[in-house]
């Protein structure tokens, strides 16, 4: 690895080769890798960076690029393979990193890992959604990556002890968890692949490690907060919220439950790495909306109108942001990063820039910044950045598809879901499954629209724009998912298939109340209906309470109601109190008759005397 390297990290949840690029002065590339992106889109991200190196767990991955080393890993060294100039290193086999050590002592090459670099050297490739479709990569330094741990330690007053790193590498948040804690010599918390999608996992993990602190999109932490005991959660002292807007209802239920805990909400685009402002909701007014909060450190947020002029107080204006976060630009686009990244009016630093966002924002009385949406069609989804136009873009390559429009619906339980609207060249018009499957040859999962409506023709503006406005209604597209995808439909696309047991009955009911729709057939995919781990864990939980148990990875391999209903098992009442995902919940104060055993806890090899000690300590 050298300065002038990216390498490439096709891995697991691990920080380690992350940490051993920032040492050698290289650069790692992230994203949403592997299990997010397609095929397509996991190679375009390596032909756009340049890259040298990959490194990866995986045995079958093979980039297709000259000047690589493209075969899969035989045992034999990168060196033998032809390619010189560049190499892929699979670290699941010891004797093939064996052999690269050898390779590369026997050249003659320095063990020593300082090089000539600066602060303006790269420090990881962090990808977006981009409006073409194609992921954008964001360049982002050393400085940059210095300067937002600094700022992240002087404004946090409570030091990380331990912490749970929820956000997988595809969120730069993960760089904000990772290097925050290990530069205070804390501990950081990794769960196995999948867990995040367990909130009760995540809770042994919390009491098992006395986590400190804890980084999520709002939606999660609210999962948290009505699924678990608030007495499990006391080794929690700091909570912090970003990637999605924070509601007033989450800060209230928050002080209600964890009084002692301190909620802060953080706002940033991944160009002013990670975070620009913070916003402490201790003292929050819950009569307004949560705002952003005012700048970190170093950091300078202008809400301007068209004219780059600055806005009044409480007058709506585009946020741009300067400072020491700005990213250097976008990889190999020049021209996109010329258009985001302008000069500094208000500077009289020659090379200072600022970096549009696209966002709206007002000034408060009290100097708060409010977040007031896009002033684009950008969303944020789970805490993901998505383009609606880019699923736009690739629906319209489709064939069979003449106009598409995409919007962000969110549906009367509060939950959100993409929704596709599609005027088709000729009838019949295509199907669900084969439009799903055609986007999920080019985009991530999580650009997925969660339905489908066939419109003769899109509605419009006076002007001639489509009027988003017009489009059908959320209850409209909720009450017969399905046959809203076209009206001649097979048989076997609009068959309805009622419930036809007492646990498919129950199982129905639960899945409307989480979802929000009325009218479930047993056929029906909880994914395509617009389900996701937030709402898996609802679904789970409300199971319990209704005497039906099954897991979430389960709910997510069985994905309609006919297939969860094969393997769900029925308990009574008295196994639900002793093996309910809460369970621990109605035990942990009774201390004296301790209903833990080491077989809930199987990651720690805690003996039942080691356990005992550790709930007395914890209460």
């Amino acid at each position: 690895m050298s300065n002038s390297v990216t390498n490439s990290l096709i891995i697991e949840r691990m920080p380690l080769p992350l940490l051993a690029a920032s040492r050698s002065r290289s650069r790692f590339a992230g994203g949403s890798l592997c299990r997010a992106f397609p095929g397509d889109d996991s190679r375009n991200f390596g032909n756009s960076q340049g890259r040298r190196s990959l490194l990866t767990l995986r045995p079958n991955i093979s980039p297709r690029k000259p000047g690589f080393y493209a075969g899969r890993c035989s045992g034999s060294s990168p060196a033998d393979s032809g390619t010189a100039s560049s190499r892929l290193t699979c670290t699941h086999r010891p004797d093939c990193l064996s052999r690269l050590r050898l390779a590369h002592h026997s050249a003659g090459e320095s063990r020593k890992t300082c090089s000539t670099s600066t602060l303006e050297n790269l420090a990881y490739i962090i990808y977006t959604s981009g409006s073409t479709g194609q992921p954008k990569g964001v360049l982002v330094t050393q400085q940059n990556l210095v300067h937002s741990t600094l700022a992240r330690i002087a404004y946090y007053s409570k030091p990380v002890t331990s912490f749970l790193l929820i956000p997988s590498f595809a969120f730069d948040s993960s760089v904000a968890c990772i290097f925050w804690t290990l530069c205070q010599g804390s501990t950081l918390v990794l769960f196995q692949e999948g867990s995040q999608r367990d909130i009760w996992q995540l809770t042994k993990l919390i009491v098992q490690h006395q986590v400190s602190h804890w980084l999520s999109v709002p939606s999660l932490y609210s999962t948290l907060l009505d699924t678990i005991d608030p007495d499990l959660l006391v080794s929690l002292h700091t909570v912090i919220v970003a990637g999605e807007s924070c509601a007033t209802e989450l800060v209230e239920r928050h002080r209600q439950l964890l009084p002692h805990t301190s909620l802060f909400n953080e706002y940033g685009p991944t160009e002013a790495t990670v975070w620009s402002s913070v916003y402490n909701c201790q003292n929050h007014d819950l009569k307004n909306s949560v705002p952003i909060g005012r700048p970190i450190a170093n950091t300078q947020i202008y809400l301007l109108d068209s004219h780059l002029q600055p806005v009044p107080i409480g007058v709506p204006g585009e946020v741009y942001i300067g400072g020491l976060g700005l990213a250097r630009g976008y990889l190999n686009r020049p021209e996109l990063t010329a258009q985001k990244f302008i000069a500094n009016p208000f500077s009289e630093e020659p090379n200072a820039r600022l970096y549009k966002t696209g966002d709206l924002g007002r000034y408060l009385p009290d100097g708060n910044i409010e977040f007031l949406g896009r002033i684009d069609h950008q969303v944020k989804l789970r805490g993901y950045r998505i383009e609606l136009t880019a699923i736009e873009a690739i629906l319209q390559q489709h064939p069979v598809v003449r106009e598409a429009v995409v919007t962000l619906r969110e549906e009367e339980s509060g939950s959100k879901r993409l929704v596709a609207y599609v005027v088709p060249q000729q009838k019949p018009a295509p199907a669900t499954n084969e439009l799903r499957s055609f986007l999920r040859q080019k985009l991530p999962e999580y650009m997925i629209p969660n339905a489908f409506v066939i419109l003769e023709e899109l509605p419009l503006t006076p002007s001639g724009k489509v009027d988003r406005q017009s489009l059908p209604a959320s209850e409209q597209v909720k009450s017969q998912p399905e046959m809203l995808v076209q009206e001649e439909s097979t048989a076997e696309q609009t068959n309805y298939v009622a419930p036809r047991t007492v646990v498919e009955e129950a199982l129905a009911t639960i899945w409307s109340q989480v979802l929000g729709i009325k009218l479930l057939g047993i056929h029906d995919n909880f994914l395509e209906l617009g389900g996701d781990s937030i709402q898996s864990i609802q679904v789970v939980a409300k199971a319990y309470e209704a005497g039906l148990k099954f897991s979430i990875n389960q709910l997510f391999e069985h994905l309609t109601i006919a297939e969860l209903a094969m393997v769900v098992e029925t308990i009574s009442v008295s196994q639900q109190e002793e093996r309910s995902p809460t369970a621990p919940i109605t035990h942990f104060s009774s201390i004296d008759t301790p209903s833990f055993t080491p077989s809930d806890f199987p990651e720690a090899e805690l003996t039942q005397e080691e356990l005992n000690k550790l709930l007395r300590n914890n209460t």
